[in-house]
């Protein structure tokens, strides 16, 4: 059965809640993208963008990214990314599910305070991170690379969320890069750069074995001087 999207959401796509009392389920993500596609940078493009993002930032995943991860996503479901060569179908597709995962952990979670789900089971966070990614346009573009693939998106997510927890030394163990700069490392090929700053982890740089050398470069140039 076809169904009009803009009835579906009682021809207001911005209350971002499902009539149906389902709040961000999978059919519910699934229109506004439909809807935000259809605008294409208007201005109810934009609202749509504002209000999925204020809710995805309590991803905690998400969130340590500074809402990046939510927005590089949306860009590339909604066929509006600013490198053309992204704005594929298969992209789009993938990044819808990508934000569907997204929607499903903030509900999963929303009872378990500073937690983050997704491996098989919780951890609770009892560090900050913040990051610095969007500084340097290289390393965003680095970032965005490595979250193409999703295993290794994956364990990116999670070797934060371990650190975080507590474990210092998680995956294959951390390194250190120079001076105050040290990496964590998976077996899928995932690299977190990052450095210590009055208690807080700050996130510099995220890569895969494939873009690590460049990732390497870009810091050692902006941090290694």
């Amino acid at each position: 059965m076809s169904l009009n999207l803009y009835t579906y959401v009682e021809n207001n796509p911005l209350t971002r809640v499902d009539p149906t009392g389902n709040s961000y389920e999978r059919i519910e993500v699934q229109t506004l993208i439909n809807i935000a596609r259809y605008e294409n940078t208007s201005q109810s493009y934009w609202d749509i963008r504002s209000t999925m993002g204020v809710e995805a930032k309590h991803d905690i995943l998400n969130s340590i990214t500074d809402n990046n991860q939510f927005k590089y996503l949306f860009g590339i479901a909604t066929l509006t990314h600013y490198d053309p060569s992204e704005n594929t179908l298969e992209n789009a597709n993938w990044a819808e599910e990508e934000l569907i995962k997204m929607y499903s952990n903030i509900t999963q979670s929303e009872d378990v305070s500073n937690s983050a789900i997704g491996f098989g089971g919780t951890i609770k966070l009892v560090g900050r991170a913040a990051s610095l990614i969007k500084n340097e346009i290289g390393l965003v573009k680095a970032a965005e690379k490595m979250g193409k693939n999703q295993m290794v998106q994956k364990e990116a997510d999670e070797l934060v969320a371990k650190f975080l927890s507590g474990n210092t030394n998680p995956g294959l163990g951390t390194k250190n890069l120079f001076k105050d700069i040290y990496y964590l490392r998976g077996d899928e090929g995932a690299r977190v750069f990052y450095k210590m700053a009055n208690g807080e982890m700050q996130i510099l740089a995220k890569a895969s074995k494939a873009n690590e050398d460049k990732v390497i470069k870009i810091l050692t140039d902006i941090y290694g001087k």
